[in-house]
């Protein structure tokens, strides 16, 4: 699950890379223009999928139940809606449906 995890992060922030590419023209990593942002989509639909699924079989004990909504929530959050005007850490905290 943690490389699952880690992942997702990886291609999340490559996906912030290229959308700040596109917006601005300045690219913050050497190779940022070879990526391909539907690639890079699709890939977080099935890493998203992964590691909610890994998440769900990790938490199977009954005292862990609960416990599903709320990374599942958070993780179809960052791939639906996403950051679309690139870098912003701290936009999760201007969100206050996060702490609900």
């Amino acid at each position: 699950m943690t490389f699952l995890l880690a992942l997702f992060l990886t291609f999340t922030k490559r996906r912030d890379d290229v959308i700040l590419y596109q917006n601005t023209g300045i690219s913050p990593r050497k190779h940022t223009n070879r990526y391909n942002l539907d690639f890079l989509n699709q890939v977080l639909t099935v890493l998203s999928t992964a590691v909610i699924i890994a998440y769900i079989i990790y938490t199977l004990s009954p005292d862990n139940r609960l416990t599903v909504a709320f990374p599942d929530r958070n993780t179809y959050r960052l791939v639906v809606y996403g950051n679309s005007k690139g870098d912003k850490p701290l936009m999760e905290f201007a969100d206050v449906s996060i702490f609900l």
